[in-house]
């Protein structure tokens, strides 16, 4: 298993995967990829974050029953 594989196998079982996404969005990105390492962390942290703000809401949407 490479280092990038492992990664993501990590980031699943850790449960992250909006930074698991952002982190592949970085990989295909020439301009992020060449990103300081504190602005990548930046950037896969804050997506991260996002993401389950998002998955919050839409929990809570569905719960609340509202149409």
């Amino acid at each position: 298993m490479s280092n990038e594989q492992s990664v993501f196998a990590n980031l699943q079982a850790l449960r992250l995967p909006g930074m698991s996404d952002a982190l592949q969005k970085v990989l295909v990105t020439p301009d992020m990829a060449a990103m300081p390492l504190l602005d990548v962390l930046a950037f896969l942290t804050c997506e991260e974050l996002q993401f389950k703000s998002q998955k919050k809401r839409e929990r809570l949407f569905k719960a609340a029953k509202l149409k």
